[in-house]
């Protein structure tokens, strides 16, 4: 029985100019995403993408994966903090202290 091979998406001159870690960090914000289309009620997957986005920069798409998470769990107060804080920098009042959640 042949096995075939993993598909992964092509490297590109772009991913190359990535910071280290950068493209496994998009990698792995892409499998979460999968994820969550197959799973949308499963808290871990949004946080942890949702974390992922904003240590990318990407601070609407964190917004958003909060947002999916607070829907799912309305108390849940490490997501609420993170979202205030996310919402803050995306209305340009403070920069998210790197390193705070």
């Amino acid at each position: 029985m042949a096995l075939s091979p993993l598909s992964y998406p092509p490297i590109t001159a772009r991913d190359i100019a990535q910071p280290p870690g950068q493209c496994n960090k998009k990698g792995a914000v892409a499998e979460l995403d999968q994820l969550i289309r197959l799973q949308p009620k499963e808290k871990k997957h949004l946080r942890q993408a949702a974390s992922l986005y904003e240590e990318l920069g990407n601070f609407p798409e964190a917004a958003k994966k909060l947002e999916q998470l607070l829907k799912l769990d309305p108390k849940n107060k490490e997501a609420q903090d993170d979202y205030l804080r996310i919402r803050r920098h995306l209305l340009g009042t403070q920069k998210p202290a790197k390193g705070s959640r």
